[in-house]
């Protein structure tokens, strides 16, 4: 690249002296040395390009790992729950029968339990 670099500055350096020089002659280089600078923009567009892509591929991961672990932390605080929901309804389940059996045991027990509780 830095060939045409220096055979394009002593293109011009030759195009403003005060020789008789072929156009032509110069025409050649400029058109290989304006291919040359196109391809290097190409190649450095590529490049950036293919940066962009791989600064959001790492993005998009590290969103889809924080999202991951959102997923689990609600899953466990969900599983937790419904533990805690479990327990509460089997808690209740005994409570419920507790009562019906002091219901069923102080019916049985009949009138006499309560006359005396009252004079």
């Amino acid at each position: 690249m830095y060939s045409w670099l220096s055979l394009y500055w002593l293109s011009e350096l030759f195009s403003t002296a005060p020789y008789n020089i072929d156009p032509s002659i110069i025409e050649d280089p400029t058109k290989l040395f304006s291919k040359a600078m196109e391809a290097m923009e190409e190649k450095e567009a590529e490049k950036a390009m293919q940066e962009g892509e791989d600064y959001l591929h790492s993005v998009m991961e590290t969103a889809m790992d924080e999202f991951r672990k959102f997923e689990d932390e609600m899953e466990r605080m969900l599983m937790a729950e419904n533990s805690l929901q479990k327990k509460a309804k089997r808690m209740g389940n005994s409570m419920e029968k507790a009562a019906n059996f002091a219901s069923k045991k102080s019916a049985m027990e009949g009138p006499s339990f309560r006359s005396n509780a009252h004079p």
